[in-house]
């Protein structure tokens, strides 16, 4: 009987064992998880980031584009006098360059479009830093989820393929200890 008793005490920290180590397991395996989920809430966010940015980026580009040419059409205004006016169709001999209010004059306009290019470039710099920051975090973040979902898939097989039969070869033992001593 003492041996009946021993046998089904060591069953039962067998299967206490087991299922510990499950338990341990199952808990590593709700971390994994949850970096999954980090992973994925921050990755969509950066995903959005980069697609609203790079649209910024294309709107400062034809900024930038279309400063520059009210830049060069100041100067082609100026160096063709001898032509009627693309603005406004005046003859050669009716030009006043010097009609129009003071802020809307060729050389304010011109000045107010090359101040405004370098604004927009600047902050079109500015932006392709944060884009390469971003490009960056999104690699990063497809790189940890790649670790992530190697680690949860190892834990699953650990559980399932190691620990799990280990478990319930313990039960089934700890269940005919049981049998036998009624």
């Amino acid at each position: 009987l003492s041996d009946m008793e021993a046998m089904r005490q060591q069953a039962l920290v067998s299967y206490g064992e087991a299922r510990l180590n499950v338990t341990q397991l199952e808990t590593e395996l709700k971390t994994r998880a949850q970096i999954l989920r980090d992973v994925d809430e921050r990755g969509a966010i950066v995903d959005g980031l980069l697609s609203r940015f790079t649209l910024l980026d294309a709107h400062y580009a034809s900024d930038i584009a279309r400063l520059a040419a009210i830049e060069e059409t100041g100067v082609l205004l100026q160096s063709l006098p001898s032509k009627p006016c693309p603005v406004c169709g005046a003859m050669p001999e009716a030009h006043r360059l010097n009609h129009a209010i003071e802020q809307f004059e060729l050389p304010a306009v011109q000045f107010a479009a090359k101040i405004e290019g370098g604004k927009v470039n600047q902050l079109r710099t500015d932006l392709t830093r944060v884009l390469n920051e971003l490009r960056q975090e999104q690699e990063q973040l497809q790189s940890k989820r790649k670790e992530a979902e190697g680690a949860a898939d190892a834990l699953q097989t650990q559980i399932a393929e190691e620990l799990m039969p280990r478990v319930k070869e313990s039960a089934e033992t700890l269940k005919g200890q049981n049998d036998r001593r009624d």
